[in-house]
């Protein structure tokens, strides 16, 4: 059993700093929103127990990207843990260089993967199983048994042959044959590569005999004479074919005559008439691309001259085309330029109207505004035109009106807050009035503090004097005094009906004291209310100064805002004045004026319309301008549409000359092609004759010389060629009879491999066929108490019951299976929904872990679930953490609060009756991995 208790994380995937988890607890439920690190601590444990991360693996990542990227420099890449496996004590720092570890409070030291994983996983590889194989058994086993993923599910739901095959291997492990897997996987390995060996041995074999059957068929009559007969022959026929080339003989001057000197002399002669006829074939292939145009050779270099001339014509008339196109070009890109113009103008002067027409709707109200207050009946447009120029830029006139409206608005709470500043401090000076002065305090003070001390005298004298009992009665005076209302004696609990009279019985309890211990305690009653009295006094001038000290705070804060009010009335260029409330309208009124006016002012001046009398009301102005305006417009506009008349006529032009071009580059194209075509024929002409004779005039009568030399040559190349080949069948023969007797001797040595091998290879299989009957007899044997921990589970989870039950599958699949549902049976893997599928994957998953015991990270097991097999699956969990509290601990990862808050509620009340009761730890991360991620309980 391997139980993780702690894990410790330092600069990996997601976490930049340390981050400590406590994982002792039979449930961990790890929340944080996405992108936290919650995959991060699942992905640490699984590279702390197997030395990899499967998901990253798949996708190429290596130890690199197991950093994480905002970790400080100094931070190592570093994951620890602490875990009880088998009833050892081990503890595990495993980093990107090394994996050390501490067994049983021992000193750390460096582990292999091989002895950290035969300690974690001893029964996962078969016994003197090498090394690396054993290794990678285990790290399937750890990773199979322990996590639950995406990719376990899909292994364990999935139907595509990779799945199949990891299933299997994972319920291989669970039900303890995975020994007997690694074995058959071996077996299945050795003998795909004993067979790989036989076939390369047959195929060699069979290279060899069929060689053999080959030489011995191609055996002719004279080739089974002796090789001394047959070479001479054939070095005969190389040197009459060597004469008939004109060459030198190549032959050898010894009498040791040789296959390979046969073949080198028979090679040098037939290179030489290889060349000889490559240049014979090109004269011929010369001579027959003469034949179509030779007799029309002088019409084509005429027709070549003609055509060129009225090439060179074409290409004038383009360029006078050319030249016409660019004139109207130019003209239609100033015609558009101007038309440009003119519609930048149009919706210039559109704009501005626009502007211009808004301005002058919404001025009648700050200008009667304005009217009111400065009792004038109209405002001239100059007038207008200088407050503008010298008025502040209309941001800070906004900005002015702004503040003037909120100074008015908030001058009535300004007001009251005047009067109760004057309230208060009328208050504050009575109370200043009142106050002691600073001797009369001090006296008091310590008038207090010499009674206090008088007191203390009496009171030790009184305690040393008196007895036990007359101190509990002088105490139970005292308590009586300070609780007038009280009824029962403080010393025995007697009710007296009255405190009068208890009181009674108080004081004739204390008459029967002698005369010293009475005398003593009513001085003693005095002093202490006289200590009493200068007490309250104290306190009396205490609350007067804290009353001061508020009225003066309360008092100071109001003048404060008194002060940034007129600070703010200040900053408008305002004074107090009692009328405020008229100032501050006055106010707003000029400065809402003067900011209305600025849009007409600036539009009036932007329009530029030409001279209008500056001394007509502003409004009046305003219209004359939107009249021009207007008229300037409807100029424009015809303007505009006159330039766009004329740039279609010049557009129509310009396709005209655009298909007179086409028209003229399409004959040119044409009459190019034709010239091309002329040159070519000419140049093949030409070609062909230095081929065949280039310093010989162009003529018939040379043209027939050299077609009779070429029949010659064609007569002897055929002789020599025929002499070399009857050479290279002597010598073949010659040959073939050296290599019959050595495949001969070569096969009896390959044939007696291959038989080996063969025997190999089927001991292989009758031993991979052995150990799987033995492994599907020991799993068909457990495989019914585990399925019945499967259906229980999946039933338990279903909130709506379809199935009765999950079975075992086909006899032929041990580790397949079927679903109940009366007497219908169905497969899983095709009849199952997507949430079906997740709870029978978690209920196998859980059936495991049942069994093994230890620690199982199940990385968002409830994402896919909809909320009422939610509830069932944590149903399940709360009853196998009850079950198997001590020996089981499942830590799972989630994003939704919600999942949190149903985990939280199903596992209150539970708990495992140990020395740490809780059954459920939640752990929460906070933070990001730039920021830094930190865990909380």
């Amino acid at each position: 059993m391997i139980k993780l208790n702690s894990i410790s994380i330092e600069g990996f995937r997601g976490i930049p700093g340390r981050l400590d988890v406590d994982l002792s607890a039979p449930l961990t439920v790890v929340y944080a929103p996405n992108g936290v690190g919650k995959t991060s601590i699942c992905d640490a444990a699984e590279w702390l127990l197997t030395n990899s991360i499967k998901r990253l693996e798949d996708s190429g990542a290596d130890l690199s990207d197991f950093r994480c990227d905002f970790a400080a420099k100094d931070t190592p890449t570093r994951v620890s843990g602490s875990m009880d496996v088998y009833g050892q004590a081990i503890d595990v720092v495993r980093s990107t260089a090394s994996c050390e570890w501490r067994r049983n409070g021992e000193d750390f030291s460096v582990v292999t993967n091989s002895d950290f994983f035969e300690t974690l996983a001893p029964s996962a590889a078969e016994p003197n199983v090498h090394k690396t194989h054993a290794n990678h058994s285990r790290q399937i086993w750890l990773r199979g048994t322990r996590f639950l993923s995406g990719d376990s599910l899909a292994a364990l739901l999935d139907s595509d042959t990779e799945a199949m095959g990891s299933r299997e291997r994972l319920f291989a492990d669970l039900l303890g044959v995975g020994h007997l897997i690694e074995t058959e996987r071996q077996l299945e390995i050795y003998a795909k590569n004993i067979n790989q060996y036989v076939k390369q041995q047959q195929a060699l074999f069979d290279n060899r005999a069929a060689a053999l059957q080959q030489r011995r068929t191609s055996q002719s009559a004279e080739s089974r004479e002796d090789e001394k007969v047959l070479l001479p022959s054939a070095f005969a026929r190389v040197g009459e074919a060597s004469s008939l080339l004109n060459l030198s003989y190549p032959g050898s001057a010894t009498s040791e005559l040789t296959v390979s000197d046969a073949r080198r002399m028979i090679a040098l002669v037939r290179g030489e008439l290889a060349r000889r006829k490559e240049n014979w074939t090109e004269k011929r292939s010369a001579e027959v691309s003469l034949a179509a145009d030779w007799p029309n050779r002088f019409a084509l270099i005429a027709q070549q001259s003609s055509d060129q001339e009225k090439s060179r014509s074409i290409a004038k008339a383009l360029e006078d085309i050319e030249a016409e196109v660019e004139s109207v070009r130019e003209q239609s890109e100033a015609a558009e330029f101007e038309g440009a113009e003119l519609g930048r103008s149009l919706s210039v002067d559109q704009a501005t109207y626009d502007e211009l027409r808004r301005a002058t709707d919404t001025f009648a109200e700050p200008l009667s505004g304005y009217l009111a207050i400065s009792a004038e009946s109209s405002v001239p447009y100059r007038d207008a035109l200088m407050l503008r120029r010298t008025a502040p830029s209309s941001e800070a006139l906004r900005a002015l009106l702004q503040a003037g409206l909120s100074a008015r608005a908030d001058w009535p709470e300004m007001a009251r807050e005047e009067e109760e500043m004057f309230a208060l401090m009328k208050a504050l000076e009575e109370h200043r009035r009142n106050a002691p002065s600073p001797a009369e305090m001090q006296s008091v003070e310590e008038a207090r503090v010499a009674a206090a001390s008088e007191a203390a005298v009496l009171r030790r004298t009184h305690d040393r004097l008196a007895s036990p009992l007359a101190q509990l009665r002088h105490l139970s005076a005292s308590i009586v005094d300070m609780l007038t209302h009280a009824e029962h004696c403080p010393v025995c609990a007697h009710n007296w009906g009255s405190a009068e009279a208890l009181r009674q019985a108080l004081n004739q309890a204390r008459e029967t004291e002698s005369s010293e211990i009475v005398r003593l305690a009513t001085e003693l009653e005095s002093a202490e209310a006289t200590v009493r009295q200068l007490q309250e006094r104290l306190q009396t001038f205490a609350d007067n100064e804290r009353r001061v000290a508020d009225l003066s705070a309360r008092i100071e804060s109001l003048g404060e805002r008194r002060r940034a009010y007129f600070d703010r009335i200040g900053s408008l260029g305002l004074k107090r004045w009692p009328k405020m409330e008229e100032v501050l309208d006055h106010f707003c009124a000029r400065v809402s004026f003067l900011l209305s006016i600025g849009p007409i002012v600036d539009l009036s001046s932007k329009a530029s319309v030409g001279d209008l009398d500056d001394s007509l009301p502003i409004e009046l102005y305003a219209v004359k301008v939107l009249s021009a305006l207007s008229l300037r417009r409807a100029d424009a506009a015809a303007q505009l549409e006159r330039s766009q008349l004329k740039l279609a006529e010049l557009q129509l032009d310009l396709e005209r000359h655009a298909r007179s071009k086409a028209e003229l580059e399409s004959e040119q194209t044409a009459l190019h092609r034709k010239i091309e075509n002329t040159e070519f024929r000419i140049q093949s002409l030409r070609s062909a004759w230095y081929t065949l004779s280039p310093d010989r005039p162009w003529t018939d009568d040379v043209l027939a010389e050299l077609a009779n030399q070429l029949l010659v040559d064609n007569s002897k190349l055929a002789e020599a060629e025929e002499l070399l080949n009857q050479a290279e069948r002597l010598a073949e023969a010659a040959s073939n009879l050296n290599e019959i007797t050595k495949l001969e001797t070569e096969l009896v040595p390959i044939e007696a491999e291959r038989t080996r091998l063969t025997s190999y290879a089927l001991a292989a299989e009758a031993a991979q066929q052995a150990y799987r009957n033995m492994r599907r007899a020991h799993v068909r044997r457990q495989m019914e108490d585990f399925v019945r921990v499967i259906s229980a589970l999946f039933t338990r989870m279903q909130s709506n019951e379809v199935y009765d039950r999950i079975s075992e599958g086909d006899a032929s699949s041990p580790l397949s299976w079927r679903a109940i549902s009366e007497d219908y049976a169905t497969n899983p893997d095709w009849r199952f929904s997507q949430g079906q599928r997740q709870d029978f994957a978690l209920a196998i998953f859980l059936a495991r872990a049942r069994g093994l015991g230890g620690t199982f990270f199940l990385d968002e097991p409830l994402v896919h679930l909809d909320d009422l097999n939610r509830v069932a699956l944590l149903d399940v969990f709360r009853a196998i953490c009850l079950e198997n509290n001590r020996k089981i601990s499942m830590v799972l990862t989630t994003a939704s609060r919600p999942t949190l808050r149903h985990f939280i509620e199903k596992f209150s009340l539970a708990s495992t009756g140990g020395p740490d009761k809780r059954l459920l730890r939640v752990v929460q991360l906070e933070g990001n991995p730039r920021a830094g991620v930190s865990v909380r309980y």
